[in-house]
């Protein structure tokens, strides 16, 4: 009997998070953007929690202007930036190798 319940435990504990499509989260946040209805309803129509719904929507709104931004787009920004971090971990590895190879 314990087993069992035990396995009952084990089962709900596994419970996988629901990973959303970008495509459907922008589907959801234009909804609650728009406001023709209330979070509420949007989250009871796609069987999402409100507080999700809400969150979508500020991510929405605050990233917004990136789809407008001229030039090179944020994220190609970033790119270039981690880019050149990671080329500098890159040579101070190169370098702490020698001298690891010198030591033996």
């Amino acid at each position: 009997m314990r087993q069992l319940q035990m396995e009952d435990m084990e089962m709900e504990i596994k419970k996988q998070r629901i990973r959303y499509s970008p495509k459907t989260k922008a589907e959801v946040a234009l909804e609650a953007v728009v406001g023709a209805t209330t979070i509420a309803e949007i989250a009871a129509q796609h069987d999402i929690h409100p507080v999700t719904v809400s969150t979508w929507k500020k991510e929405l709104l605050d990233r917004a202007e990136e789809v407008f931004a001229k030039g090179e787009s944020v994220s190609e920004c970033d790119c270039s930036a981690q880019t050149g971090i990671l080329y500098q971990m890159i040579g101070q590895l190169a370098v702490e190798i020698e001298l690891l190879k010198k030591k033996i």
